[in-house]
């Protein structure tokens, strides 16, 4: 049977008992969506699935940092949380980005990257996620189709399923 097999890419992940909820649907626990793009500025929502595995209650500083191609970060912010044992704890970060450089789709693909870290009293990591993230505005238009950062963009292609065979 061809279709049958692991045909992608495959990771094996070992964590503390701090980190982010890698149990959340096969999801990687941190999610973040631009909420708005007004000129320069950006403003970038965070959602971190924090997840405590371990037997007792931890005290932890969630450090959230978007960093630019440079190293530089461009936002950041910081909450600190309780964190009970055995439990997951959803928390929404709100980022503002002043210079935003936003991703254009295959004229400017800029990627950001987004850092999230888990840090104990001591600021020591406990873990750390790091995803690439395109700062944009996507909406569609019924007239004018698929708006990108308020241009409309002409799509091209087709759908075909990766396990098509030939």
């Amino acid at each position: 049977f061809v279709h049958g097999g692991i045909y992608r890419k495959v990771a094996l992940i070992a964590t503390g008992d701090i980190h982010a909820d890698m149990l959340d649907h096969g999801g990687p626990g941190i999610y973040a969506t631009t909420r708005s793009v007004e000129g320069t500025s950006a403003q970038v929502q965070v959602a971190i699935h924090a997840r405590n595995s371990g037997t007792r209650k931890a005290k932890v500083k969630i450090v959230t940092r978007l960093v630019d191609a440079d190293g530089r970060a461009v936002a950041e912010g910081t909450q600190s949380v309780n964190l009970a044992p055995g439990s997951t704890t959803k928390l929404d970060q709100p980022l503002s980005v002043t210079k935003a450089r936003l991703w254009q789709g295959t004229v400017d693909p800029y990627l950001h990257d987004l850092v999230v870290e888990f840090q104990d009293a001591r600021g020591r990591v406990l873990d750390r996620v790091i995803q690439k993230f395109g700062i944009r505005e996507v909406r569609v238009d019924a007239a004018q189709g698929l708006i990108l950062n308020g241009k409309p963009v002409r799509l091209h292609g087709v759908g075909l399923h990766q396990d098509l065979e030939g």
